[in-house]
């Protein structure tokens, strides 16, 4: 209670002292702010940067899936010259063909391959004839919507069971699937149509692909896209379902979800993929598109965080931390203010010492301060001329070897031990002390105990009187009146 209370009385009397506390707890707050700030940017940036690393590898590992059917497709055109072009090729050789090559099991995804051939129209009832004999006597030719130029007519196709929906459909009887044959045939590369109901599906939301690629009679005399237009004498396509394909993505643990549309005509179409943990309306801010051009389309990748994204990272409380440290400023607020005062109490301890000494060296008595251990601490000039030691004798020196005649150790010992024990303060004690050439003096001494600010002790004042003039100047008086025969008168 004694300490609180002198610290709160040194606040009021002395509230500049509480200027450096105060700075340090500024400061700190500070650099709690500034710790925030700057934790808080360093940790976006590294989810920001880790968001977009795996939203730019997206598009490749898309193209990578797709590249997988390239193969597939130049295998199957390279097959189809090998049997000697589409007046060699027979569903025969066409089966043996998708055997050897064991499409559902090296082409994951996607649902077949076919090779579809171009019919004039002029040929159309031949083309018939010879389907029909090659193993499939009810072989017809359907279509998706009228037209009036050559058929593409899907003629062979692997596996024939889960595929008979798409034989002898007219391809080029549906608008995208007509722009992508006249894609692929002109450019002679490998093409995807846009995003489509396929005949195999079962059902009317998903949606769906057919990736092609042209075979001519002579591809060496087809050099322009013109002579590529008269020369294409056929397809070899792969069926793909967006679902199937899209959803084999790793997606890096499902750390990201992802949308796509088809933007080739510069048109936002409907998304023809979403990934199960796609949120169309979500807020976040982690969230960027992505574009990749594509066999022919340019698709547009929407790419979100999932919340297994943030979990991932490690971060620290941020307000936990800032915490922390305007705790920890606080803390050394409060230290540098107990030293402040510490300081400020030492100050005045010095200031009430150099007072003491200033008015012990006035002094006409001795004044002389020991410690716990009699050892002598402090010695005025007045000490010196009561006893002859200099200052610089006795300081260091026990008092009794000093000052005390040997005779009165013993009462000098249980004076002192009464006084460190605040059992008494003696005030006027009368004694006999030995000056330095040994000469006993009649003196009254007065001891004070020395506390510090705890209130323990640390020493004993003690103040000396010289008695031994005013003791033979009594015993004159006396003898002078006993000498005179003349009496004292008391009244009463």
């Amino acid at each position: 209670m004694f300490e609180a209370k002198s610290f709160l009385e040194t606040v009021r009397i002395k509230p500049s002292l509480m200027r450096w506390p105060v700075a340090v707890l500024l400061v700190g707050a500070a650099l709690a702010i500034a710790q925030y700030v700057f934790l808080v940017q360093l940790q976006r940036e590294e989810v920001l940067s880790r968001f977009h690393e795996i939203a730019d590898r997206l598009p490749g590992q898309i193209a990578e899936r797709f590249e997988v059917y390239e193969y597939g497709l130049l295998s199957a055109r390279g097959a189809l010259v090998a049997a000697g072009g589409a007046q060699g090729i027979t569903r025969e050789k066409f089966h043996e063909f998708s055997e050897a090559l064991n499409f559902q099991d090296n082409f994951k995804g996607a649902r077949g391959y076919a090779f579809v051939r171009r019919v004039p129209r002029s040929s159309e009832a031949e083309f018939l004839t010879s389907a029909r004999a090659d193993g499939r006597p009810g072989f017809s030719i359907r279509e998706l919507g009228a037209h009036e130029g050559d058929r593409f007519v899907v003629q062979y196709i692997e596996p024939e069971s889960a595929n008979a929906a798409a034989i002898g459909l007219d391809i080029a009887s549906e608008t995208q699937r007509r722009q992508a044959i006249m894609t692929a045939t002109a450019s002679n590369q490998a093409t995807l149509t846009a995003p489509i109901r396929l005949v195999q599906q079962s059902d009317s939301i998903s949606f769906g692909f057919l990736f092609m690629l042209p075979t001519y009679t002579d591809s060496s005399s087809a050099q322009s896209a013109q002579q590529r237009l008269h020369a294409v004498s056929g397809l070899v396509d792969t069926v793909v379902f967006a679902n199937e394909v899209l959803s084999g993505l790793t997606l890096d643990q499902h750390f990201v979800a992802l949308a796509l549309h088809d933007t080739t005509e510069q048109v936002r179409s409907d998304r023809f993929f979403s990934s199960e943990r796609f949120d169309p309306n979500t807020s976040s801010l982690l969230r960027t598109n992505k574009v990749l051009s594509i066999y022919g389309r340019k698709w547009t990748i929407e790419v979100q965080a999932t919340p297994d994204f943030l979990n991932q990272f490690n971060h620290s409380d941020l307000l936990y931390i800032g915490f922390s440290i305007v705790l920890l400023s606080l803390l050394l607020a409060v230290l540098t203010l107990l030293a402040i005062l510490n300081a400020a109490r030492r100050r005045e301890h010095q200031v009430g010492q150099a007072k003491f000494v200033a008015v012990a060296a006035s002094a006409i008595d001795a004044v002389i301060s020991v410690d716990a251990n009699e050892i002598v601490i402090d010695w005025n000039p007045a000490a010196s001329t009561l006893f002859g030691y200099s200052a610089e004798q006795a300081i260091g020196h026990s008092l009794s070897s000093l000052i005390v005649p040997k005779a009165l150790y013993d009462v000098q010992a249980a004076m002192l031990a009464r006084v460190c024990r605040h059992e008494e303060v003696l005030k006027n004690f009368s004694t006999i002390r030995r000056h330095q050439n040994g000469t006993e003096r009649e003196v009254l001494i007065t001891t004070s105990p020395i506390l510090d600010d705890a209130g323990s002790l640390i020493g004993v004042a003690h103040t000396i009187s010289d008695q031994t003039e005013e003791r033979r100047t009594a015993i004159r008086l006396r003898l002078a009146l006993d000498a005179s025969n003349l009496g004292i008168w008391v009244w009463r």
